[in-house]
């Protein structure tokens, strides 16, 4: 009768709480970090035309999603992220 032979597994080691943190946050922060510097790709006057107002609407939804994820991190049941709509612009220039 032969021997059984071990079983071959491919499970990974038990991730931590921690580790699973830190993977995440890189991933998930360098993603955001390169959405932002693609963002900044529009500030392009030969690509582009936008008003003041429009920039400042930008820049006032990403400030305010930075000031909810830093309240979420201070209390984990803070409210959710919302959305963000140039459209809602006034001035804003739209060609159909």
């Amino acid at each position: 009768m032969a021997k059984d032979a071990p079983a071959i597994t491919s499970e990974k080691p038990a991730e931590t709480k921690a580790q699973k943190f830190a993977r995440l946050a890189n991933l998930r922060v360098n993603k955001a970090l390169d959405a932002i510097a693609n963002i900044g790709g529009l500030a392009s006057k030969t690509n582009y035309e936008y008003t003041p107002a429009q920039a400042g609407a930008m820049f006032a939804a990403l400030e305010g999603e930075l000031t909810k994820l830093q309240s979420k991190f201070k209390n984990p049941d803070a409210v959710a992220a919302t959305g963000f709509d140039i459209t809602a612009i006034a001035g804003e220039k739209t060609e159909a």
